[in-house]
């Protein structure tokens, strides 16, 4: 009755084999979904840095007129309207 024979051992080995492969082709699937994840998380991340080097070249340095009070670029400031203005006309 619980005798081993040919037939049940290989039966026993072919489930074996089953349940191994089968956890193989999930490890596998979970690896790539992974692996995916990160590939994107990567370009995500790439667009954000993309994203924020354009903010910054695009920004200006800006400073306080000290007689109108209104800002100007530190670079090249230009003259408002005012007579006094200590900035030069552009």
């Amino acid at each position: 009755m619980f005798g081993f024979s040919l037939p049940k051992l290989l039966l026993l080995i072919g489930l074996l084999l089953v349940v191994w492969y089968g956890f193989k082709l999930i490890e596998r699937r979970t690896s790539r979904r992974e692996e995916i994840e990160k590939a994107a998380e990567a370009a995500v991340r790439r667009n954000v840095e993309k994203r924020r080097s354009k903010e910054r070249a695009s920004s200006v340095e800006t400073t306080e007129c000290a007689t109108c009070g209104s800002f100007v670029p530190r670079e090249s400031p230009t003259a408002c309207e005012r007579r006094d203005c200590p900035h030069p006309a552009a």
